[in-house]
């Protein structure tokens, strides 16, 4: 793992999650990490120019690097980019500029408690970039990553979908135990052989890494991750953003009472190949 890409808004929570992107750097011997804020939002004030706006975030950040980061990542190169450019776009660039493995931000938005999940920017930017984005929530502390819980829905076509490189790319960095879950309930119409040749996809992308696999019954798909990560100690979940797969259901029409799954526990989101 090369670099991390870390938007901030200058917030609480976007510091919370570069303090944890340096912690996880840490871990995993990542090289750089790139904070990015972009001032194309910002309220101008009066008689200030974009180019005194920019000056004035970076020597914020510099001393957010000098007081709190560098001490976490001590032997990572910590870049500063701030421009006034759109977020998705510069996340983007920056992602293969830097051949960067994650960007990581922390859940934002005017008001958190009331917000739905599908508004805020940093799921947006998991959605639309085509990068893998590590959610972190705004109480998250750094936890060393023992045990990564994996989302997947046992069904056909999992091959051609789930993204398996990066995903052991990831668990191999933090040298964790990898636990691939499947949440079924009465209300799910997949075919037994469609769920066994998913089970069978799940063998084939995850063996090699000696993955552990569990199956729960239950129609609540949040309340099940969450009953799981808790008997589990898990600090890390993994999910597959796809239409009419375990992402769709563990986030549609999702609002605040299903946040309580984002209360602690990172998530990683990975795009669907397919």
């Amino acid at each position: 793992m090369k670099a991390f890409i870390v938007p901030v808004d200058l917030s609480d929570v976007s510091f919370n999650a570069a303090k944890y992107a340096a912690s996880l750097a840490r871990e995993c011997s990542v090289g750089t990490i790139v904070l990015y804020h972009t001032v194309i939002a910002t309220d101008r004030e009066i008689g200030q120019s974009t180019d005194d706006i920019i000056s004035r975030e970076e020597d914020r950040l510099k001393e957010l690097v000098e007081q709190q980061l560098q001490s976490l990542a001590p032997d990572t190169h910590i870049i500063i980019q701030v421009d006034n450019n759109l977020l998705l776009e510069s996340s983007q660039s920056l992602f293969k500029r830097y051949e960067a493995s994650l960007i990581i931000m922390g859940i934002t938005g005017k008001n958190k408690l009331e917000q739905k999940l599908f508004g805020s920017n940093t799921i947006n930017l998991a959605l639309y970039s085509g990068c893998p984005v590590l959610v972190v929530p705004a109480v998250a502390r750094y936890q060393d990553v023992q045990r990564i819980a994996l989302g997947l829905e046992f069904k056909g076509g999992l091959l051609e979908q789930i993204p398996s490189e990066e995903i052991i790319a990831f668990v191999k960095a933090v040298q964790a135990e990898l636990m691939v879950l499947n949440v079924a309930g009465d209300n799910e119409k997949i075919p037994p052989p469609l769920v066994f040749a998913g089970q069978q996809a799940a063998h084939i992308l995850f063996d090699n890494v000696k993955a552990s696999y569990h199956m729960m019954d239950d129609n609540d798909v949040v309340r099940a991750v969450t009953r799981f990560v808790d008997t589990n100690d898990v600090q890390v979940v993994i999910t597959i953003a796809s239409e009419h797969g375990f992402f769709d259901r563990l986030f549609k029409g999702s609002t605040t009472r299903d946040l309580a799954f984002f209360s602690t526990i990172p998530l990683i989101i990975y795009k669907s190949k397919a």
